[in-house]
């Protein structure tokens, strides 16, 4: 009876319809086509619009302006570098690899370089500043940064520094200080050392030696340039050969007599 039962069940049970087929709307699926016909032709017609303006021949780069203060870096020079990209046309020149081959010069900093409607390249030079030569074979900019030009090219008046690695910056901002306070003396550094210990020295351009030790650099070269004066009216005759900065209250001074006065003559 149980089955029975389930079987009548089974067959009291309502079967639902499928759902009815939607229809296509065609004149929507058109205006899709359609619209996506019209962006494949304007990419297609971008597409060819940009080769077309990467051709040299379309337009071509007629003129050339190079600007800058050139001491080591010469316009024509600038000129060579810049004539293979020139050749690729006003939208087709590589700014970015213009850039890098200028700036490996050894004395270019930096470089600008723009395009001038409608057929002009711009460029303008940035060169290095040598505030000093650093150890034997590089350069220190006024920014503290080291480069590297031809020896031969190199100022033969800039003062030397040295000092470990990495220093250079921490060395090109104590010339500074100390170009500023020996000012009054009309004395120049010809000299100046950072060695491991963090001790400084320095050698002007009369030859004295001065050192500076490790600490309170500032007041111990403005105590020196106060009592210069002084010095010399105690030894008139005596050149100074070595200041040791390196006392709490004062310093000591070793003088050289002039050469004819230890000959006796």
């Amino acid at each position: 009876m149980a089955w029975f039962r389930k079987k009548n069940a089974n067959r009291n049970r309502r079967v639902e319809p499928p759902p009815p087929r939607r229809a296509w709307n065609w004149r929507q699926i058109g205006r899709r086509l359609v619209r996506a016909g019209i962006g494949a032709a304007l990419v297609a017609a971008a597409g060819l619009g940009i080769v077309k303006l990467l051709d040299p021949q379309t337009l071509p780069l007629r003129a050339l302006a190079v600007a800058g203060e050139f001491r080591h870096v010469g316009a024509e020079q600038v000129r060579e570098i810049v004539a293979p990209y020139a050749s690729h046309g006003f939208f087709a020149v590589d700014v970015a690899a213009l850039k890098r081959a200028l700036t490996g010069v050894p004395w270019v900093y930096a470089v600008t370089v723009r395009r001038e409607w409608p057929e002009t390249l711009s460029v303008t030079v940035y060169e290095q500043v040598a505030l000093a030569r650093w150890g034997d074979n590089a350069v220190v900019n006024n920014l503290g940064r080291l480069f590297f030009p031809p020896l031969d090219t190199v100022p033969t008046d800039l003062p030397q520094l040295l000092g470990p690695a990495d220093s250079e910056a921490e060395v090109a901002a104590g010339l500074r200080v100390l170009r500023e306070a020996l000012s009054p003396l009309d004395m120049q550094v010809q000299q100046l050392r950072l060695d491991e210990r963090r001790s400084w020295q320095l050698t002007t351009d009369t030859g004295m030696e001065i050192l500076l030790g490790r600490q309170d650099i500032e007041r111990r070269i403005a105590r020196f340039v106060g009592f210069y004066a002084g010095l010399h009216e105690e030894h008139g005759t005596a050149r100074i050969a070595r200041v040791d900065l390196r006392y709490g209250n004062g310093f000591t001074v070793n003088r050289v007599e002039p050469e004819k006065k230890r000959n006796g003559t």
